[in-house]
């Protein structure tokens, strides 16, 4: 009965429901949403909420009692144009650009609040901003008043000119308004990009150097004085020297006489540019007494003076020959793919890789070359390692070049997947001096006596220095005959050794399969020459009277021996390699460590 009386709702009551549902919605729809809306849109509190800094065209900063300073945009360039027009670093402006767009106020007061109270505006500094910040954006202009900071001095008052509100911000806005000119001025040195120099010029009281190369990633040359390769890793390292330094203080604006800066007369002058225009560049003149020293500085035609670092001008400074490029072959070690070698009379020999990377000399089969030693000969041959003699060379006479001892026919990869050919010749003078002269250049230079011995000459110089290889359970025994004393050592097994002949003293057996493990492996650390009959002589082996001789399962190896010390220390050692009697030096550390000390039946001298 009760649930009956529960469904039947009186029409009364429906209205009544009816009434209340509408009066809902409508609050709903005239009061609650725009509450809702307005809480919303109170989230952003940007101030310049529409604010691109892309769109921005021209900055100006007014801070009273002092001068007015103006940046303007050209494209993605900033320039500033008061009080002076000077390069403008681009960073401080964008900086504070994107902090402008994102500046977000931490209290607001309406202008209703004050309306009719104009003194409010002078208590907020407002009335005579600390400094006015002035926006050109597209036709129009926005400005923002700095005025002063709140009582407790952790917020600061400012307000949009023409806009009633006053809103309290973070005082970090402060530290983004430049104090003056300097503060936005370009500190680089060289304003804009290397990319386009094809040109240098370097004056200073040493002489003039004019560098060129025929594009913006050619190789420079040296046109004047001479006609040269130039050090592209001199000048690259120039180069980055203005890249890296930066102006350290502006020292003078409007500048008419230069000469308290050492600038009448620069002590160096670099100018650069693309094609026949030289319309860029730095004058150095003199140091002050800072520690570090930094030089005073400014750009050819502009009234500026400024202080720099002193390694920007020290990477410029040098006579002219310090611009030339040192190296006989400029190119990397990995570059070069053949060399053919001649001169004195000897047979021409020719070394040269194939696709997998194998060296092999022509002409001897498929003997291989040694990569080490092709590995010293061409880094001797890019390296930085001559001296000029003179520039331009018209007699090669007195050099000895005009009958070289030794010619150096290189072949070069390039960038391009051509080959160049590199043509380097080398003499001895009348005065003992080594020379090298490359045929496309009238300079004759000087390179060490210890670099041009280190150059193979011959077939036998390039071919793979290993000597023997065997392991130590291949030996039946080692013999050593040593002035007039022979002695015979015989292997048991691992480790296991015995005098088999001579006196029977007490041996190492480990310190002898050490010596033998390591003679298995033995390389030459040189080769010196092809053995004749005074090489016994020449290099001590009759005085040492040393010889030794390995008995392996399969047969006896051929003797070695041992002789007087190189100009570098290591012993001579000569033996039958391919078939060739062979001069070579012979590992110093493995001489005096193991073979010396394990092997020699006498332990004095220079065994």
């Amino acid at each position: 009965m009760a649930e009956t009386e529960a469904l039947n709702v009186s029409p009364r009551k429906t209205l009544v429901l009816l009434v209340v549902a509408g009066a809902l919605a409508a609050f709903i729809g005239f009061v609650e949403r725009p509450l809702r809306e307005a809480r919303l849109a109170i989230t952003d509190t940007r101030i310049f909420p529409a604010l691109q800094p892309s769109a921005i065209g021209a900055v100006e900063v007014q801070i009273p009692g002092r001068t007015v300073l103006r940046v303007e945009r050209t494209n993605s360039t900033w320039e500033l144009t008061k009080p002076i027009r000077r390069p403008a670093e681009a960073f401080w402006i964008n900086n504070l650009l994107t902090n402008l767009a994102a500046l977000r106020w931490e209290d607001r007061l309406k202008a209703s609040e004050f309306d009719g109270r104009p003194e409010t505006m002078r208590e907020f500094g407002l009335a005579e901003p600390r400094a006015t910040l002035s926006l050109r954006l597209g036709g129009g202009m926005l400005q923002l008043l700095i005025g002063t900071n709140s009582a407790a001095g952790d917020q600061v008052y400012v307000r949009q000119a023409g806009a009633g509100d006053v809103y309290l911000v973070s005082p970090n806005l402060l530290g983004l308004i430049p104090g003056d000119a300097a503060t936005w001025r370009s500190r680089r040195l060289f304003p804009g990009s290397f990319a386009d120099v094809t040109r240098v010029q370097v004056r200073s009281t040493t002489g003039l150097v004019e560098l060129e190369r025929p594009g913006t990633n050619g190789a420079w040359r040296m046109t004047s004085p001479w006609n040269a390769r130039a050090d592209n890793g001199r000048i690259s390292a120039a180069i980055d020297s203005w890249r890296t330094n930066f102006i350290r203080r502006f020292a003078a604006d409007g500048v008419t006489d230069l000469q308290p800066f050492g600038l009448q007369t620069p002590v160096l002058e670099v100018l650069v540019g693309s094609g026949p225009r030289l319309d860029r560049g730095l004058s150095f003149g003199s140091a002050t007494t800072n520690v570090p020293p930094l030089i005073h500085a400014a750009r050819p035609g502009v009234d500026s003076v400024f202080l720099v670092p002193a390694d920007a001008m020290s990477a410029w400074r040098g006579l002219p020959k310090d611009f030339l490029d040192r190296r006989i072959v400029d190119a990397k070690p990995l570059d070069i793919r053949a060399v053919e070698v001649s001169g004195d009379g000897r047979p021409k020999v020719r070394v040269s890789v194939d696709p997998a990377g194998t060296w092999t000399i022509a002409g001897r089969g498929l003997l291989k070359a040694d990569t080490g030693l092709l590995g010293d000969a061409f880094a001797i041959l890019t390296s930085d390692n001559t001296e000029l003699e003179k520039a331009v060379v018209t007699d090669f006479k007195p050099y000895g070049l005009d009958q070289p001892l030794l010619e150096y026919e290189i072949t070069v990869a390039t960038p391009a997947g051509t080959n160049r050919i590199v043509d380097a010749r080398f003499g001895v003078g009348t005065n003992g001096v080594f020379y090298v002269h490359r045929a496309d250049e009238d300079a004759v230079k000087i390179i060490a006596p210890a670099d041009f011995l280190r150059l193979p000459q011959s077939a036998w110089q390039f071919q793979d220095r290993r000597i023997w290889s065997f392991k130590p359970e291949d030996v039946v025994s080692v013999s050593v005959q040593q002035k007039g004393t022979t002695r015979k050592l015989a292997r048991d097994g691992p480790g296991e050794w015995r005098v088999e002949k001579g006196a029977a003293d007490i041996i190492n057996p480990f310190g002898v399969e050490e010596a033998v493990t390591r003679l298995g492996n033995l390389q030459a650390e040189f080769w010196t020459q092809q053995a004749d009959d005074r090489s016994r002589k020449n290099f001590g082996f009759d005085a040492e009277d040393y010889t030794l001789t390995i008995e392996l399962k399969t047969g006896l190896l051929p003797a070695l021996a041992l002789g007087g010390p190189s100009p570098y220390h290591n012993p001579y050692a000569m033996t039958v390699v391919n078939g060739i009697p062979m001069v070579f030096e012979f590992p110093l550390e493995l001489h005096y460590n193991f073979i010396r000390e394990f092997l020699s039946p006498f332990k004095t001298g220079t065994l």
